[in-house]
């Protein structure tokens, strides 16, 4: 990139964050206004210390994502601004997920999407359907299902549950992981329910976890293809990886 470009990235502006969507947001607005005894003045003030809260979330969103987009086209040859654009996969993930992300609060899903959005325009794109399957899961499950699957790809990169299972000669995982992390299990009951959303999905192998096996056993991976393939999907970006990896 020239020292030209890289001037006009630093001087790009917000991105526009407006569309029809705020209409609710405007007419509870409207309603609080019409209240007796608010006045103009009092609605006026309503205005300027009730900001829009889509706008803002959408504005959050664009910006960050415009600034680490900027870094994909630094880093991946043949990735331009242009090139983005014109491309219609990756804009149409691009619209999918910033529709999911102005409906959520929660960093771990934002950065999920993030991630899903920056790797595709790295060039990594799956067929369209299980794209949508993707975006959809990451707008369902919870931080919690998401850490889970995590931590099924490769129990070992878990610490306390490693300790937990170290020493064990025939245990489950099932076990093993809620008592590395009593807290998964309140109310009880819900690192079961967890495994059964994953398993009914066919991201995990949900039938071993509750089964007695070997220390050695409770520490091999569970999830299936289409599990790590989800899991790659919302991956940190890799800043070796190229297109075609």
């Amino acid at each position: 990139m020239t020292a030209s470009s890289d001037h006009q990235v630093a001087a790009r502006p917000p991105l526009p964050t407006r569309d029809g969507r705020e209409i609710g947001w405007r007419a509870a607005k409207a309603t609080l206004g019409s209240l007796p005894g608010v006045g103009a003045l009092a609605t006026e003030v309503l205005e300027l210390l009730v900001s829009n809260p889509v706008e803002e979330r959408r504005a959050a969103w664009l910006n960050r994502l415009a600034a680490d987009l900027d870094e994909v086209t630094r880093r991946v040859e043949g990735v331009s601004p242009e090139t983005l654009a014109t491309d219609p996969r990756f804009v149409s993930l691009m619209i999918e997920a910033t529709a999911r992300a102005e409906k959520t609060h929660q960093q771990s899903k934002l950065h999920a999407l993030r991630n899903a959005v920056l790797n595709a325009a790295a060039g990594l794109f799956l067929d369209d359907a299980l794209t949508g399957t993707f975006l959809g899961y990451i707008e369902r499950f919870s931080p919690t299902h998401l850490r889970v699957l995590a931590f099924l790809n490769d129990p070992t990169v878990d610490p306390a549950y490693v300790r937990q299972v170290s020493n064990t000669v025939m245990g489950s995982i099932h076990t093993g992981y809620v008592r590395a992390h009593p807290e998964v299990e309140k109310p009880e009951g819900v690192f079961e329910r967890i495994v059964k959303d994953l398993g009914r999905e066919g991201l995990i192998q949900s039938e071993s976890l509750m089964t007695s096996m070997s220390g050695s056993g409770l520490q091999e991976s569970q999830t299936t293809p289409i599990g790590r393939a989800f899991l790659r999907f919302i991956a940190e970006p890799d800043a070796d990886q190229s297109p075609n990896d």
